[in-house]
């Protein structure tokens, strides 16, 4: 099972910017020597592979990665259990670079193991572009929590339109609470209508509280003041962090949320006033400072 500490991160984000810089730091980043590198041809890199030497064997990982040699994908992929670290991460790299949705179903299961981060394995996904959609979307059925937890996180960030079905789906019935979460997200993210009732489910009252965050978090990127209500309502939530949210959601509803948020300022008590106060203030700053740059 996923730890819960793990879902609070997944909840507010951590798991995106952690993605983000992946994605900025290991395309400039290289973890093998420059004066290691041997002058490989795709045989030879692919024997090396599997030989001794795991300096030997991450070269050759990136030399085939680096060259886009689809024959390589196979040797790659068993790569992603290597007893190296290193290996393991030049490999997931590589593969991503060749853009074969084939590895699409090792990259997944070096998760699934704990041997591999997922935001490498993310990263990767990512990169192998529209061709592993489908695939990606099969995986929403995988057996293993974290499989389809990634699943999920990289169809939401690479904006998948044609997985709003199954993504709904995951989100009503998934059995696993942190994969619940990543799909509330990810909905929010493709940001399209038909994922508006079940997002509202999500954020009720009787809904675990990572949830209901999230997918109030998610109602506001949808923008549509039909979720002005429940919005409201989770004004007063007892934790902070679906309160916030709410608040945050309803400022981007535009002027039926905003005109929510001036009332309970004015007139709401306790918590409810005190969230719509600070999402107003904050959106003042955040407009005061955009006319300033302009």
């Amino acid at each position: 099972m996923i730890p819960m500490g793990a879902v609070f991160l997944a909840a507010n984000g951590v798991f995106v910017a952690v993605v983000l810089l992946v994605l900025g730091v290991l395309a400039r980043r290289n973890p093998v020597s420059h004066s290691a590198r041997r002058r490989w041809t795709p045989d030879t890199a692919i024997r090396a592979v599997g030989r001794r030497g795991a300096l030997r064997r991450a070269d050759a990982a990136e030399y085939l990665g680096r060259n886009q040699h689809r024959e390589a994908v196979p040797a790659l992929c068993a790569l992603l259990t290597d007893r190296d670290r290193t290996v393991r991460m030049v490999a997931a790299r590589s593969l991503g670079r060749i853009g074969s949705p084939d590895a699409v179903s090792a990259l997944l299961g070096s998760v699934t193991n704990a041997r591999m981060p997922q935001q490498v394995v993310a990263e990767a996904m990512i990169r192998l572009g529209r061709p592993a959609r489908t695939r990606l979307v099969a995986a929403l059925g995988a057996e293993q929590p974290r499989a389809r937890a990634v699943a999920v996180e990289v169809l939401g960030l690479v904006g998948a339109i044609d997985a709003i079905p199954r993504l709904v789906v995951v989100l009503r019935h998934d059995p696993v609470l942190e994969v619940k979460i990543r799909a509330a997200r990810a909905l929010g993210r493709i940001g399209t209508l038909s994922a508006f009732g079940a997002l509202l489910d999500a954020a009720r009252p009787d809904q675990p509280q990572p949830l209901r965050a999230v997918a109030a978090q998610a109602l506001g990127n949808l923008g549509d003041p039909a979720a002005t209500l429940r919005l409201t309502l989770l004004l007063s939530d007892d934790d902070y962090w679906v309160a916030h949210n709410a608040a945050g959601a309803l400022v981007r509803l535009g002027e039926a949320g905003m005109r929510t948020l001036q009332t309970t300022a004015q007139r709401g008590t306790g918590q409810a006033a005190v969230h719509a106060l600070e999402a107003l203030t904050v959106h003042a700053l955040h407009a005061q400072t955009a006319s300033t740059a302009v």
